[in-house]
């Protein structure tokens, strides 16, 4: 990162407040609207604040390598509550998803929410049948808030008008954009009206600042609420549990940060650490380099599920005290279309949360994270390994085996659009251990797949397994041998 950034790109901040002025004196010239002219002033505040947390900030190598692993965590077991207990709770709380990624890991053009998980269901869908469900049965009106990108706002407004008549709020907000730093230290965007390329979302912990700019924080206060519930949209574990909520409004704490148990088979490689007394969240992938934060990824043990549980009087104490304009920035590369590599500023919601006084982190069941990241993950939540309960996915009684099944796709099977085309529907994987796809493969329908199972395709060939084909402990190649394995 630091090859790309500060001294080496040669960056000015006099140069870069200049073409902030700029870009404001164009807006103020625009035929905008009032209140867009004042969003945008808004933004370039915020970015300078974070140009100047970027340019003044230690190096985040120098803090993370001075982590140690968390010397205790609190256990959530899952219990019952009492129907007039879940009211009350939920009277006192809000439910916040981050909405923002199109993802484009898996060549989405259009939100990520809106992939379908099952049953003509998309992840949205599951989200609001599970708020539904929750006030149905508890006699509440709890909310559901989307905080949004400039990627995925006008096509959420459109999906939430069939949810008009669901009988709670269901509300989506914006979340703020910055400009992207070009290689040579010049802004992307030439003017406020510059393509989407030309910026960037300001990163997950936005939420906060969001929340107090639209106003709805303040509102929800009013109405009664004393809480929220910060999980992204694709993590379909991340779900409103009225004993986690109790526990969390009864509690000295400020935040609570979910975390499970660090398994094997985890792709992601974040946790939480303690450096200094403080609890923080750290990206361990960022520092591939380092052989130390690689130690330290793996006694910490833990990976962070990006849920948290705040109070909102907390906040709106940070954001009058300044804490929050001045929270931790972290850098990244994207590749701008038109603009090459570009730098952008973020500030993560795991890092931004060590800014609340009252911290706290609590070691959750493993189905609290269900994250939709991959055609892998999609495969998982998709296939008849999970069933649908009232909006929350949980592991089908009929699986015998304690552990998910390992998922691995080759680069045919990434994209989901090739991903929907090469399986007819999704086999039966009930009894399935580990699972291989490579190369050119489709599967019709019906099919059944158990024990270790791994297709390859060479380079140039295709492979069509038949519809109600059973396949237990074999390996699949280009010409379709069958082997025991």
């Amino acid at each position: 990162m630091e090859a790309f950034g500060r001294k080496q790109m040669g960056l000015s901040k006099k140069n870069i407040e200049e073409q902030v002025e700029a870009l404001r004196k164009a807006c103020a010239a625009g035929e905008w609207e009032d209140d867009d002219k004042k969003v945008f002033n808004f933004e370039m505040d915020l970015f300078l604040s974070f140009l100047d947390g970027y340019i003044d900030g230690k190096p985040v190598e120098e803090v993370i390598t001075k982590a140690e692993p968390l010397k205790s965590l609190a256990t959530y077991v899952p219990r019952n509550v009492e129907p007039a207990e879940g009211k009350l709770t939920l009277s006192k709380l809000a439910l916040v998803k981050l909405n923002g990624g199109m993802g484009s890991r898996m060549g989405c053009k259009y939100s990520k929410s809106s992939i379908e998980i099952g049953s003509g269901k998309s992840m949205l869908d599951v989200a609001v049948e599970h708020v539904g469900k929750m006030n149905s049965k508890y006699g509440t009106s709890l909310g559901l808030y989307l905080m949004s990108s400039f990627y995925t706002h006008e096509e959420t407004q459109k999906i939430l008008t069939k949810y008009k008549d669901v009988g709670f709020p269901i509300e989506s907000f914006l979340q703020h954009r910055l400009p992207r730093i070009r290689r040579d230290g010049n802004l992307a965007p030439a003017d406020p009206s510059a393509s989407a390329a030309a910026w960037s979302p300001t990163g997950s912990a936005d939420v906060f600042q969001c929340l107090i700019s639209s106003g709805i924080a303040q509102r929800l206060l009013d109405s009664g609420v004393e809480a929220i519930f910060v999980s992204d949209v694709d993590n379909l574990g991340a779900t409103m549990d009225p004993a986690l909520a109790a526990d969390f409004l009864a509690s000295p704490h400020d935040v609570l940060m979910e975390v499970v148990d660090r398994r094997q088979t985890d792709k992601t490689s974040s946790g939480v650490v303690s450096i200094g007394g403080t609890l923080r969240y750290v990206e361990f992938s960022s520092f591939t380099n380092s052989k130390e934060v690689a130690e330290i990824a793996r006694q910490s043990g833990n990976v962070w599920c990006n849920s948290c549980w705040f109070k909102l009087k907390a906040l709106v104490e940070l954001e009058g005290s300044g804490k929050l304009a001045k929270a931790e920035v972290t850098p990244t590369i994207a590749d701008a279309r038109g603009h090459g590599p570009c730098l952008q500023l973020e500030r993560l919601l795991g890092v931004t949360l060590a800014l609340f006084d009252n911290r706290g982190t609590v070691r959750v069941p493993q189905s609290r994270l269900l994250k939709i990241k991959t055609t892998e993950d999609l495969f998982l939540a998709q296939s008849n390994l999970y069933e649908n309960h009232d909006g929350v996915l949980q592991v089908s009684p009929k699986r015998q085996y304690p552990t998910l099944p390992l998922v691995k796709f080759g680069s045919h099977h990434h994209h989901i659009g090739h991903y929907n085309a090469r399986f007819g529907n999704l086999p039966d994987i009930l009894e399935l251990d580990h699972l291989t796809i490579s190369g050119d493969v489709s599967m019709g329908k019906g099919c059944v797949l158990k024990g270790t199972v791994i297709i390859i395709a060479e380079p140039g060939e295709k492979i069509f397994i038949p519809p109600g084909t059973i396949l237990e402990n074999k390996i699949v190649s280009g010409s379709l041998r069958l082997l025991d394995h």
